[in-house]
C-alpha cells in the first residue's frame, strides 16, 4: 500500500493549519492570562475589565413606559473584575469557590496567605483563559 504524493502534500497542509491553530491558541490563553493577572493587581473587583466578553446587564431597569426589557434587548456592559474571577471558579477543571473561601478563612484566622493567594489568582487566570478565548481557523 503506497500513499500518493497528493495525498501527502494534503495531510502536510492539515497538520500545518491544526499547528497553527494551536499556537494561535496557546498565545491568545498567554494573552488571557497576563490580562487576568494584570487585572489582579490593580486590587479592584469593581474594576471594569476590557479582556472579558460584553454580558447582558442583568440589571437594567424598565424602558421608558415602565415595561419588561427582553433579555436579548437589554444592553451590553463589560464585566467586573470579581464578575470574571467568580466565573474562574466554576469549572470542574479549575479551583473552586472552596479554595476560595478556605483562603479568606486563614486569611481571618492571621495566616500569612500572600503566597496562596497568588498561586491561586494564577490557576483563576489559567482556567479562565482555557475556557474563554477563541481563535478563528
Amino acid at each position: 500500500m503506497s500513499i500518493s504524493t497528493l495525498e501527502d502534500m494534503v495531510s502536510v497542509r492539515l497538520l500545518k493549519a491544526m499547528d497553527d491553530l494551536s499556537d494561535r491558541k496557546i498565545r491568545a490563553e498567554i494573552s488571557a492570562i497576563q490580562d487576568f493577572q494584570k487585572a489582579c493587581n490593580t486590587g479592584d473587583a469593581n474594576a471594569l475589565v476590557s479582556f472579558a466578553p460584553l454580558v447582558r446587564d442583568s440589571s437594567a431597569s424598565p424602558d421608558a413606559d415602565g415595561a419588561y426589557v427582553p433579555w436579548e434587548n437589554r444592553p451590553l456592559r463589560s464585566q467586573t473584575l470579581a464578575e470574571v474571577m467568580t466565573e474562574s471558579l466554576d469549572y470542574r477543571d479549575g479551583p473552586s469557590l472552596t479554595e476560595a473561601l478556605q483562603l479568606l478563612l486563614n486569611a481571618s484566622n492571621g495566616a500569612n496567605v500572600q503566597e496562596q493567594a497568588r498561586g491561586l489568582i494564577d490557576r483563576m487566570a489559567t482556567t479562565w483563559a482555557k475556557f474563554n478565548t477563541e481563535v478563528e481557523a
